[in-house]
């Protein structure tokens, strides 16, 4: 979501776009508001790409993938302007990924790491759980964890809850976590993570619990997390600050 000074701000849906191939086609759509609220209706943005060799907008929306990898695309209606992600990347499955993340955050070397990488089903795994065949939550909370979160955890796409809190997770909270739609808890306190909070997270709809306490997040916290009903929200008051 982007706004102008005169209070008119635009709404792209959806926020983050993933395509799995080369040539393929999705859409966004936008919305403009003026400072009352109100919709305008008969408002029509200009759309553009941050990089035509990954990915390709026309003027209506209409997004076409050209090569693997991740770009922008920007909405603009008069001063205002709004921007959302475009992934060209091939879908993996829940186990290639649970091993990418394995292998990222020194899974032999975690406490307890009991059946990860084995045959056994996921929801056999060591704080894997599942629902319907699909990984819904991953909770290894003081559990030796190091290295980075890899942004392939975003493929996960039932999550409902990501449990990472005290360990020495280290690099910046990649802004794929924001793809979960259905995300509630995000637990990623005292680790030793950097650099500044995604404002993408701000647009994952039914977040409620977030901490990110003792870590070394810097800058402000994003206006897009605005658009969040957190009753549980943890951060150093010396580190990131509402602007």
């Amino acid at each position: 979501m982007g706004t102008n000074a005169a209070g008119t701000r635009i709404v792209i849906e959806p926020h983050w776009l993933t395509l799995d191939t080369v040539g393929v086609t999705g859409a966004f759509s936008a919305t403009v508001i003026d400072a009352a609220g109100d919709t305008l209706d008969a408002a029509e943005v200009a759309w553009a790409s941050a990089d035509t060799a990954i990915a390709t907008i026309d003027s209506t929306g209409t997004v076409t993938s050209v090569a693997l990898g991740k770009t922008k695309v920007t909405a603009s209606y008069d001063a205002a302007t709004a921007e959302a992600t475009v992934e060209v990347a091939p879908r993996l499955t829940d186990r290639e990924i649970l091993e990418i993340f394995y292998e990222a955050t020194g899974g032999d070397e975690w406490t307890d790491n009991t059946n990860w990488l084995s045959d056994e089903d996921l929801g056999e795994w060591f704080g894997v759980d599942k629902w319907l065949g699909r990984v819904e939550r991953i909770s290894l909370p003081n559990n030796n964890l190091v290295g980075t979160i890899p942004p392939e955890v975003g493929g996960l796409d039932s999550l409902y809850e990501i449990g990472l809190d005290d360990n020495t997770l280290s690099g910046a909270i990649p802004a794929e976590l924001s793809k979960f739609e259905g995300l509630q808890y995000l637990f990623l306190g005292r680790n030793e993570l950097e650099g500044r909070l995604p404002p993408e997270l701000g647009y994952t709809g039914g977040l409620e619990y977030l901490t990110i306490d003792q870590n070394n997040i810097s800058g402000p916290i994003p206006l897009a997390f605005a658009n969040l009903e957190l009753t549980g929200f943890y951060f150093d008051p010396d580190g990131p600050c509402v602007p």
